[in-house]
């Protein structure tokens, strides 16, 4: 288990901090334990729709399909293409 060593405040409505100390009563939690898993899967998702494009069947299929047949390259294309490439590596 990591130890934790980093503070996060927030000041919340009275309304809104009832709510969640009711929640993480329910599921047998600290208010920390609960507001920290809730917001740890909200920043998971986020992340994952940062990284991920989703589009409908229909699009993806047509996108599918032009790759076979890309268009002739121009000179616009031709000049860009001649350019030297940077690469950069995520971490």
């Amino acid at each position: 288990m990591a130890i934790r060593t980093s503070r996060i405040e927030l000041r919340a409505a009275p309304a809104s901090e009832r709510r969640l100390r009711l929640a993480a009563s329910l599921t047998k939690q600290t208010l920390s334990a609960f507001m920290l898993d809730a917001a740890s899967e909200r920043a998971e998702r986020v992340i994952s729709e940062s990284r991920d494009t989703v589009v409908p069947p229909a699009f993806f299929d047509a996108l599918w399909r032009s790759m076979d047949k890309p268009p002739a390259p121009n000179k616009s294309l031709r000049r860009i293409a001649a350019k030297p490439r940077r690469v950069r590596q995520l971490r």
